[in-house]
Parts: C-alpha cells; structure tokens; sequence
C-alpha cells in the first residue's frame, strides 16, 4: 500500500504550485531596517506571500542552497538596488539566479533606490567601483564578475521604480504594493491550500503540448470531461503555472452560474478589468462588450480561462475568433459538453479521465486520515469507499472529509446510506449536465441509465425508437458530447455515479411509493407494485432481467392502472397466473416465460413496435385479425405450445419473425406470403411443421441458405477446392448482369454435438481480420450434409456501421475474394464437424433456369435425411425443417442460421435476388 501511495504522492507534487509570490532581494546594511522592512510588512499585509532572507543567516563565499531555491519556487523578484548593492557578492550571486532563473522579463521588478539607473546600467559610480574590487580580488572569477556585469545591465535595462520619483518612501512602496497585487490577486482564489493536487502532472504535460506556449499564434485549447472530474483544478493549476508568461490574464470561474443569473456583461467586465488593470470600465451591453474585447486585446498577448462554460453564446460574445487576441495568446475552455468545441472550431481537446486507482488511494486517504497510506482496520471499507467514487476526484474528496476521525460503525452507516441515496453535494453537482438537457435528452437519459447500461448501442437504439423517441440516434450523441454517457466496444457505457443520479432523479419523483415513479428496474420495488397492484399512471417502463430463474406471485391486475406504460422486459421470472390486463399503450414487449396460453382479449396494442414472448406457454398469439401496423418484429422462439401462426394481415410491417424451437408448431397462416416487408424468417427446429404455404415467399427474402443432404458437391459449380476456402474474382461493378454468388459447402460430422460452422468473405488482399464477412452458424449436424447459400449483389455490398454506402465497393474493387467455411466447436470441445470441399459460381442472369433444374435434379437424388423427414422437393416440400432467411450483418453475428430444410419458391431466383 505504501509503494502505491508513494508513487501517487509523487504524481501530485510533482505538479506544485509557486511557494511565494514575491523574492525579495536587497542589501542588508543599506534597507533592511528601513524601506525594505516597511516594504516587506506591506506585501505581507496584502497576503502576497514573499521571502525575506534572515538577517541571521550565515553568510559565506557560496550563495545558501536555500535562497536559491527559494527564488526558484517564487513566481516575481523584486530587486532593491541601493548604494553598496554591488559591493557584496552574496547579493550579485542572488541576482544573478534570478536574472537565470526569471527569464521573463515580466517577473522581475527592480527598485532604484537612491541610486541613478544609468549608473547600474553603465556600472558607474558605487557600481562601477565595487566591481573594479571584485575582479582585484584574486579570490574572484572573473568570468562570475563578468556574469555580475551582465545580469545588472539586463536588470536596469527593466522597467521599474526610481526613489528619486516619489516625495515619501510610503508613495513609493504603496506603488510597488499595488503593481505586485495586479499581477498576483488573480491566481488567489484559484488553487485552495486545502486542494491536494493527485495525479496532474501528466495531465499537464498533454495540455502543454496542446498549448504548446513557444508557438507564436493563438491556440484554443479545451478541456472536457464529466462534473467532479477535476476539469476546474487542472485549468487553475494551468494558470498558475504559466500566467507570468502573458502581458495579461483572466481566470472567468463558474461562466456557466454567472451568465444563468446576471449575463454576459458582468464575464466581459471581469475579463477586461483583469487583464487592462481597471476596475471602472464601463460595459453597456454585451455586443459593446466583445467590441470593447477585440479592440483591447487584439495586440496584446493574453491568458484566457472560461471556466465551466455550457452556451455556444458565452464563447461567441467573449472570445469567438483567433484575431481578437494578439500573437502568443492562448484561450483554454472548460466544459462537460463537447459539443461547444465542435461548433466554434476548437480542435485541440483534453479529455480529463477518472484518477487511477493507486491516486484515488492517495486522495481519499490524504482525505480520511490526513496522511499518505490507509489506515489497517479501515482497509476493506476504504477500499470499498473508492471503488463506489470510481475515480471522480469530488467524490473522494467529499466522502474523505466526510470521514475523518469518524469510528468504523460510523463508516458502515455511511456506506449503507450510500446505497440507498447518493452523497446530497455529489448528486447537486453531477445533476447539473441532467438539468441542462432538454426534455426529450432528458427522457432518453433516464431510460439509459436506468436499464441499457452496456447494451450495444445500436440495439439501444432499436429499442427506444420502438418506444415512440424521435431522433434516438443523435440523442444519444449529444449526451456522449455532455459526458453523460460514453462508447466501450460499441456498448453504451455510463460512470456509476453518474447512474446513481439518474436512479435518484426517478426516486424523488415518489419516495415512498414506487408505483408513482416513470421507470422500475430494481427487483424489490417492481415485485412491491405488481403484487400489491400498486402501479399508476406514472409508470413508462418496467425492466426486470434476473440472472437466475425464480418463481412469483403477482396479483392478474397488476397491470391495470398502467394506461402509460411503453416498455415491459420480464425475463426469468416465473409466474402461476398471467396477466388478465396489458396496457394498449405498449410499444416494446420482452417476456421470456409468459404464463398464459394467449395475449388477454383487450390488448389492443396500435404503438407495439417489438413482441418477444420466448419460452412462453403461448399457443396461439391472438385469434382472427389484429391490426398493428407499427409492429415490426414478433419472436416466440422456443415456445413449445405453440401450434399455430397467427393471421398476420393486419401486421404488413413485419420485418423478423422468429419460430425457432417451437416443436409442436404445425401450421403457417397462408398470410405470411403477403408481408412485402419481411427480412428474417426463422422455423429452425420447428420439427412438426407439414408444408409451408404453397404461396410465393416473400421477395424480400434475398439471402438464402439451406441443407441438404448429399456427399459432393454438383459439377454446376464450376470453381471448386479441396477444403475450407476457395478464392473466386469479383465482378465489375459495372456488370449490370452480375446479380450475385452462389455457394456450396460438403462436411462431414461426427457424433459430437455443439458445433458449428461459420460462413465469412474476405478480400484476400486486405488485413482485414472480418473481412466483408457474415455469420451462419449450424448448432448441430447429423450426418454428411451440402449446405447451400445463395447471396445477392446487394446484400453482399452491405454497409457497415459508419461506413459510407460505397465503403467494401472501394475497398474491394478489382480484389479476389475469399470464401471461408470455419468449423468451430464449444470451448473444451474437439471440433466434430470438417468441410471436406466447397464451391463458388458467380450468378448472372442467364444462370437462373440452370440454377433451379440443378438444384431440383440434385435433391431429388438425396431423399432420406433427418430422421423425421422423408421426402424433399426443392420447389415444394412435404414436410420442413430450417430456416429461409435475409438477415442484416449484424443478426448474422447473434443469430443461429438453419439446421434443416428451406424452400425457394419457384419464380426465378436470379430475377428476385437482382431486384433486392
């Protein structure tokens, strides 16, 4: 523990801010007793924190390694060149460092007192002689006098104060006083004593090379990140660190809280008054404002900090464009919504991450305990205080203070509050993002939170668009910009603290009585409403997904009050009555294990997008026609009971159904035929089903795979390879007869269950791991089979996610193509299935009869298959098993292909895959 602390504390001071503000150098004998003790205690009185050497101090030949690092830890000098200033080599040494150390020439201030500035210049007079000593006395180097020559020209050559100027030393120093406090009153309020500084001297160093201060231009820097990320500390630090470097600089703290309550006027007051030195200038409005900006500060080299800001408007009437400042200046931006930096052109962007573990531990303990390393019998429940902050500084700072010199039952109390409600300062701060969204941001957020946290976001999507949300996509992306949610392998990823927020927010909309909230996810609470029939009008949603099965009783009305309810996800949850009442308001309907044999009479669901009743007691959905032209996908895979499909003339937007599993499944409503819209049709496993519906199958059917069995592949493909692959050319693009491929596959199986077999194209040229590919995977195989998979021109250019419509068209062009069947088994499991051969064609349109009267010939010679099938036609089976499918890419990667038998219809293939 102590290593990693130490490794922490390290992090943090190696980033330490300016110990003094002021280094006074002076000639003892000459001021201490007067002007520069008068001097000295006014500097104190203004709380400028300044050293004095002590009067005590040991002197020698050598400078003490003290004074020279004092002056290196101090952010001005003030040098009081008087009479005898040159005779003693204590003080050139001193002056010299400084000169070295301070080489803006900002820093350093020089006092002429009693003493003519072109004599320290010239180094005439007193000057002139005690230098002439120096270099007699054969103790000195002469090339240190020389180096004495040079920092006292550079020093007289600075702008600074004559004595001779003023009537009273009291005039002179309140000048000196005053000039010093503009300088330094800024950086005051900027950086608490209290604040301890872990973890940002890396984040420094990525900022610097944003700011990159040797560059003669005018950068814009941002620096974005989530509240309580510490995004505030880091831009104070920045300033701290190189404010001195800038002819003015200008801290605009809480920009945010400021323009809500007084404007834009009071910011661009503040901003000029700081940097021009003023405190009555006069602002009437905000457009005279930004004039005023422009014209005062574009020649001069500046320092910006707009700190918090959350309105395109405050960047546009305080800074808008490079050419308001001069050359040299850098403007830094914080702020918790990206977006703000995409819209004024901001490109150079710091991300603030959480603190690392070993920083956290450092943090909180400098918090709790008031030291470097945890204490021992407060270990586990420290531990379990820094996991729940999940390295946002304001939360280890607030609970570590909240803590100190607390006994261990007080922490335990502490942490078990934490369960039930958030720390009351870190839900304030962290809800101030929520506060700012608007209502339908709002809306969605809370819906994320609450139940799709490491969902893929592309199925999030899917979801709440079937709630009835408009413009899920870009909703989503706004609240990434805000930092309310993040990306993680294309899941949808948010802080916990962040979650426990939101979880609030819906909270306090009933504290007592969780039937009055919008959304319920936790367990407790949603047995609690669906047992005691406790549920309102308030309720939108209902997520219940447990990791184990279990049995409950609900009470059958539970339901009835719910006349607003859009989402119900039942998983798991085993139930001895279904439901007598379902909510016609019902957009998404998840519920494995439904307890009823049927929908209930009254549901009469017009917004239902989405119906998943897998592993249901279903069987039958709904008797004669229903009418719900929103719905898009109904899956009731694995319901056993199922015997009938249902009319499905009143849902022509049917886009996936799904049978799979469902053994006792007999019937298939000649409807099917009519859904112009269907992409994926799955009766994988449907083992009962006599005939599919002598209708044509729906066009929009365009990849089809199937099996068959059989132990060579037919001569009509006329590009064959022993084993796996087999590399085929791919057509022009400009080949309007090219209408797409077809493949076949021979493997062989053993006994062994739980394989599989993979379908991918590849561009054999590229590294690209996935290639163009797909995946069809078969479960399991009985015997030596063909599989058989037509693909259409259309489907094989699929577009990936965030990929322009032509991306794989330029990546492929004039490529051989790889075709890949990989066998794959269960983890620990030798692979019990092996492709022996495969084939490719490349279909035109002259190849369509030839492909039927093929297919039909070489199936009629394979007539004993499965156990439970004896005959097969291609162009119309007695009896069915498998899958006829058009899939997205995406459902490929989830979905488990056919392990049966499907038919094409007897139109043209050819023609139907060209115009799909």
């Amino acid at each position: 523990m102590a290593s990693s602390s130490q490794r922490a504390f390290t992090s943090a001071t190696a980033v330490c801010s300016w110990k003094y503000e002021v280094f006074l150098s002076f000639r003892g004998e000459d001021t201490r007793r007067g002007f520069t003790d008068y001097l000295y205690k006014q500097l104190d009185w203004r709380g400028i924190r300044t050293f004095r050497d002590d009067p005590d101090l040991q002197r020698g030949a050598d400078i003490n390694p003290e004074l020279l690092t004092a002056i290196e830890q101090s952010r001005f000098a003030i040098i009081v060149l008087s009479t005898n200033y040159a005779s003693s080599s204590w003080c050139l040494r001193e002056l010299t460092h400084i000169v070295q150390s301070m080489k803006e020439k900002e820093r350093i201030f020089p006092i002429f007192y009693d003493v003519d500035p072109s004599d320290v210049r010239h180094q005439r007079g007193s000057f002139g002689t005690a230098l002439v000593n120096h270099e007699r006395n054969c103790g000195e180097d002469r090339e240190e006098v020389l180096e004495w020559r040079n920092a006292l020209k550079k020093v007289a050559n600075l702008a600074g104060w004559n004595s001779k100027d003023y009537r009273y030393d009291t005039e002179l120093i309140t000048k000196i006083v005053d000039a010093v406090w503009d300088k330094v009153h800024h950086t005051f309020s900027l950086l608490d004593s209290s604040d301890i500084l872990v973890g940002l001297d890396t984040k420094l160093k990525e900022i610097d090379l944003h700011l990159d201060t040797s560059a003669n231009d005018v950068r814009f820097v941002g620096i974005w990140g989530m509240g309580g990320m510490g995004k505030t500390t880091l831009a104070r630090l920045v300033h701290e660190t190189i404010s001195h470097s800038f002819e003015g600089s200008s801290f605009l703290a809480n920009v945010r809280e400021v323009y809500a309550t007084h404007g834009l006027v009071p910011l661009q007051k503040q901003l000029l008054s700081n940097i021009l030195g003023e405190t009555n200038i006069q602002v009437y409005d905000a457009y005279s404002g930004f004039t005023m900006i422009k014209r005062c500060l574009c020649n001069k080299k500046v320092l910006l900090i707009l700190d918090d800001v959350d309105q395109s408007d405050q960047l546009e009437m305080l800074i808008r464009e490079k050419d308001c400042f001069g050359l040299g200046s850098r403007i830094i931006i914080t702020t918790r919504d990206e977006r703000l930096f995409v819209d004024h052109g901001i490109e150079k962007v710091y991300k603030v991450m959480p603190l690392t573990q070993d920083e956290a531990l450092y943090l909180f303990s400098r918090k709790a305990f008031r030291k470097d390393d945890l204490e021992e019998d407060y270990l586990e429940l420290s531990k379990n205080f820094i996991n729940y902050a999940g390295g946002l500084p304001l939360a280890l700072k607030t609970l570590g203070s909240f803590l100190y010199k607390r006994s261990r039952d007080e922490w335990k109390s502490a942490l078990d509050k934490l369960k039930q409600a958030p720390d009351r300062k870190i839900f304030q701060i962290l809800k101030i993002s929520y506060d700012g969204l608007e209502e339908m941001q709002k809306k969605i957020f809370l819906d994320v939170a609450c139940f799709h946290k490491l969902y893929d976001k592309e199925e999030v999507i899917e979801i709440l668009d079937s709630c009835g949300f408009v413009g899920t996509r870009i909703v989503i992306h706004v609240l990434i910009e805000k930092s309310l949610l993040s990306i993680s392998n294309t899941h949808l990823s948010i802080h916990d603290l962040i979650q426990e927020m939101a979880w609030e927010i819906v909270r306090q909309e009933s504290f007592d009585e969780p039937g009055g909230r919008s959304r319920l996810w936790l367990h407790s609470d949603i047995i609690h409403v669906l047992t005691n029939n406790t549920g309102t009008e308030a309720i939108e949603s209902i997520v219940l997904c447990l990791r184990e099965f279990e049995a409950a009783h609900w009470n059958p009305e539970a339901f009835s009050k719910m006349c607003k309810l859009k989402l119900l996800k039942i998983n798991n949850l085993s139930l001895s009555l279904g439901p007598k009442y379902l909510p016609n308001s019902l957009r998404f309907l998840e519920w494995s294990w439904y307890p009823s044999k049927c929908l209930p009479p009254s549901f009469q669901p017009n917004e239902l997008a989405q119906l998943s009743l897998q592993q249901s007691k279903i069987d039958h959905l709904w008797n004669g026609i229903k009418y719900m032209v929103k719905l898009k996908s109904i899956d009731l895979s694995y319901s056993e009971n199922l015997t009938r499909t249902p009319d499905f003339t009143g849902t022509q937007n049917l886009e996936r159904l799904v049978f799979e599993g469902c053994t006792n499944l007999v019937k298939i409503h000649p409807s099917i035929a009519s859904l112009k819209r269907l992409r994926v049709l799955n009766f994988k496993n449907c083992k009962s089903i006599k005939s599919l519906p002598s209708e044509e199958i729906p066009r929009s059917l365009g990849i089809i795979d199937i099996i068959i069995p059989g132990s060579e592949i037919p001569e009509w493909f006329n590009n064959q390879s022993v084993g796996d692959s087999v590399i085929e050319p791919l057509p022009s693009d400009s080949n309007s007869t090219w209408v797409g491929f077809a493949f076949c596959a021979l493997f062989v199986a053993t006994a062994t269950k739980h394989n599989s077999i993979t379908f991918r194209c590849l561009c054999d040229d590229l590294n690209t791991p996935a290639g163009l590919g797909y995946t069809v995977a078969i479960d399991y195989v009985a015997s030596d089979h063909l599989w058989l998979i037509l693909l259409s021109r259309q489907q094989f250019f699929w577009k990936p996610r965030q990929r322009p419509e032509t991306y794989w068209r330029e990546k492929c062009h004039d490529q051989k193509m790889r075709f890949h069947f990989e066998t794959r088994s269960y983890p620990g499991e030798k692979t019990g299935v092996k492709v022996k051969k495969c084939g490719v064609r490349t279909l035109y349109e002259q190849d369509a009869e030839e492909l039927n009267r093929t297919m039909k010939q070489y199936s009629n010679r394979n007539n004993s298959f499965y156990e439970d099938v004896t005959d097969y036609d291609f162009d119309k089976s007695d009896k069915v098993q498998g899958a006829i499918t058009k899939r997205t890419r995406e459902q490929y990667c989830t979905e488990a292909g056919p392990s049966g038998i499907g038919t094409l219809g007897k139109e043209s293939l050819c023609k139907r895959m060209k115009e799909d």
